[in-house]
């Protein structure tokens, strides 16, 4: 495994510059740590600008992020490569190109579909492009924080039109999901529908939001009123504005080789 800073003295030998790109459903975030390129926000429609930039700013790496794409979740010991597409049709009827990622633990190959036009003129250049699931990053970060040794945790990353809920029993893996909501009270109902569905004890049960934002203040107190609250709050959790909406993240600088 590459430390954090064997990944950081590799990179200023190498002097690689490194570029992240997240797809969102209406739009697409381009940032590099290793460039002054500041973060530019692109509509959907606009992907041909991708290349360019890269091409303007001598890109040598990219992480393409797919927020947008829903994955499909195997377990790695049931997975066989040939049935890509019957997993991801459980739970999409959006499929393009199918790929897939190995969780950290080795547990878990999480399917999904990426955009083949982007894919397509990415694959153009001589770069080195990695593709990479949200839900990837989020259950790695999770495997590192997850302290909760007497019951299920609740995790949730919060946007201001949807929320991601991941369930761990102790520290195993048991449930994900996402809802589209519209404001705090759907939030509550979604929430609190799935607590009740797994018929919880408020004596074991804790909910962890990744990340603390004042944006989501009141969707915080909300939910401390009926349950027990905690933070995950790091440098590896940062909030997206995009045409006045928020987008919860788990960033560029959690990864795990």
């Amino acid at each position: 495994m590459v430390t954090g800073q064997q990944y950081l003295m590799q990179k200023i030998k190498n002097k690689i510059n490194k570029f992240f790109v997240y797809q969102f459903e209406s739009f697409f975030h381009v940032d590099s740590p290793d460039t002054k390129l500041e973060s530019i926000y692109l509509d959907k429609g606009k992907y041909t600008r991708i290349p360019e930039l890269l091409i303007e700013n001598n890109a040598d790496s990219v992480d393409f992020i797919h927020i947008n794409s829903s994955p499909s979740l195997v377990p790695i010991d049931h997975f066989e490569e040939k049935l890509l597409e019957d997993y991801l049709k459980t739970n999409t009827n959006l499929i393009n190109q199918i790929t897939y990622d190995t969780t950290y633990d080795e547990k878990i190959k999480v399917v999904y579909s990426i955009d083949d036009l982007v894919e397509t003129h990415l694959n153009k250049m001589n770069i080195n492009l990695k593709n990479y699931n949200h839900f990837t990053f989020i259950y790695n970060l999770l495997l590192k924080n997850n302290t909760n040794s007497n019951g299920l945790s609740f995790f949730i990353i919060l946007n201001d039109k949807s929320f991601d809920i991941i369930i761990f029993d102790k520290n195993k893996f048991i449930f994900f999901n996402s809802f589209k909501i519209n404001d705090e009270n759907e939030f509550l109902y979604y929430l609190f529908f799935v607590i009740k569905n797994f018929e919880l004890s408020s004596n074991q049960e804790e909910i962890f939001f990744l990340g603390r934002f004042d944006r989501y203040i009141d969707y915080y107190e909300s939910v401390s009123k009926f349950s027990k609250t905690n933070f995950i709050s790091n440098n590896n959790l940062s909030l997206l504005n995009y045409k006045e909406e928020s987008f919860s993240i788990v960033n560029e600088n959690y990864l795990w080789d």
